[in-house]
């Protein structure tokens, strides 16, 4: 499955801690951290948010606001 992930700043700035999200099979979670174990690429847009990082994976678990891509 095609998924990106990119870093939450309005969400770091409102909860003053590092929080990401990850965009995969039409859902969009918030994630405090990840563990990506698959080859990934990056991308610039013009548009927010400016970089993402994508790449395609077998399987996605959020636990304890975390993402363990494999």
């Amino acid at each position: 499955m095609r998924f990106f992930y990119h870093f939450n700043k309005p969400l770091t700035q409102r909860r003053k801690d590092i929080w990401w999200t990850i965009h995969y099979q039409n859902q969009c979670v918030p994630i405090k951290g990840f563990e990506c174990r698959v080859a990934t690429h990056d991308r610039k847009r013009k548009k927010q948010p400016l970089a993402v990082v994508w790449g395609d994976a077998s399987s996605i678990v959020i636990q304890d606001n975390r993402a363990i891509i494999t």
